[in-house]
């Protein structure tokens, strides 16, 4: 899938598989073209395709081909309900494939000695919100702008001591690298509401977890956050099935490695 401008999962996708296959990447909407990373599972591409990780975006969306898509895994148990509510088949398997970021492009590679206490990562479509709290303009709080390069984007991330983020992909690619991270919603435009999000927690074992911000526009209420992330159950990672989903030769040992994990 290719969205408008630099959108953070899309820019990864090539990137992730690339290094899982050591094949170069091409976009495709050929029938049987494989999709990845995104809230895409309803989006009504031309053809079938082989979807490998994706989510829906809402409890709402429609796609006349969802009987037609091979489903390997999913990003969440909701996704998968709702394909199969839908009449489509789907394995109980379930992972976003950004959580295997830090098996490819390790933690320490993009430590520096500048960190911040705070950043701050919105969703793009919150980022003229954020860009105008006070904590933003007097510095205090490092803004991140998720549509920048995305290895400069995981940087900011992991040289953050705190992440607040309203980006799905903001906060998997956090607690992927053990930063702590909490969800907050700022505005009712992200599509989809709580949907994806409940999807990607109640895949990792828990329920939803967030701080609502969207009365307090001025600034960051940091305390909140901060108490919302110590409310916060810590994510219980299980990739090998997702990983033994994977329908092409891996390359990559460490990543081939959690496929032999029980």
């Amino acid at each position: 899938y290719k969205g408008d401008g630099n959108n953070f999962g899309d820019v990864l996708n090539p990137i992730l598989l690339y290094h899982m296959t050591s094949k170069s990447i091409i976009f495709s909407q050929e029938a049987g073209s494989f999709v990845a990373i995104g809230s895409v599972a309803y989006y009504n591409f031309s053809n079938y395709m082989t979807i490998w990780g994706s989510g829906a975006i809402s409890k709402n969306v429609q796609s006349r081909l969802i009987k037609d898509h091979n489903f390997l895994a999913v990003r969440g148990p909701k996704t998968r309900e709702k394909i199969i509510r839908s009449g489509g088949t789907c394995p109980e398997v379930y992972g976003d494939p950004a959580l295997l970021l830090p098996v490819i492009f390790e933690k320490e590679k993009f430590l520096t000695p500048e960190t911040s206490r705070v950043s701050f990562l919105p969703h793009w479509i919150d980022y003229n919100i954020a860009k105008n709290m006070k904590s933003v303009l007097n510095k205090e709080v490092n803004l991140i702008d998720i549509r920048g390069n995305v290895f400069n984007t995981i940087k900011e991330i992991v040289s953050s001591d705190f992440l607040v983020t309203s980006s799905l992909h903001g906060l998997i690619v956090a607690e992927a690298y053990n930063i702590p991270v909490v969800f907050a919603r700022f505005s009712d435009n992200v599509t989809g509401g709580y949907f994806k999000f409940e999807d990607y927690f109640n895949s990792t074992d828990r329920e939803l977890n967030f701080f609502d911000h969207r009365n307090n526009l001025d600034d960051l209420l940091l305390e909140n956050c901060f108490k919302t992330y110590d409310q916060k159950k810590q994510p219980n990672f299980n990739l090998a099935p997702l990983v033994r989903s994977f329908p092409f030769d891996i390359t990559h040992k460490k990543v081939l490695s959690l496929a032999e994990e029980a």
